[in-house]
């Protein structure tokens, strides 16, 4: 939550219906156990129906002049306020990409020219291999 942010934890809270959020996950309708959360994320019904309702009618530059452009920038603007929302941030504190090793990678490349011999970049154990 941000400093200036008084809402506290949800007190009207109600038992969890299990089966209503297996059911909101497609892949879950398998007999497999996914378990390869580094390489993927199964992803809500809804959000698939979204990205793929997305997709199909923006095929274009975002950032461009033109208003289909201009259109796909607000839904995407629209998307980084609504996850910095959802994370307690500002929307500028919020960056989008394709996975977070990309965007690891991407902070890497940004930040190796500010390097030089000697200095130390502290991992842990726990990061995946492709982030160190």
């Amino acid at each position: 939550m941000r400093p200036d942010d008084t809402r506290g934890p949800a007190t009207n809270t109600h038992p969890l219906d299990v089966e209503f959020v297996r059911r909101q996950f497609p892949a879950l309708a398998t007999p497999w156990a996914l378990m390869d959360n580094a390489g993927g994320s199964v992803l809500p019904g809804v959000v698939i129906e979204r990205a793929r309702a997305y997709m199909a009618r923006y095929q274009i530059q975002v950032g461009a002049s033109y208003p289909l452009s201009v259109e796909a920038g607000e839904r995407v603007a629209a998307g980084r306020a609504f996850a910095a929302e959802l994370i307690g941030a500002a929307p500028d504190e919020v960056v989008l990409g394709p996975s977070t090793t990309a965007n690891l990678r991407t902070l890497r490349r940004a930040l190796a020219p500010s390097l030089a011999p000697g200095d130390q970049v502290i991992v842990t154990d726990l990061d995946h291999e492709s982030n160190i």
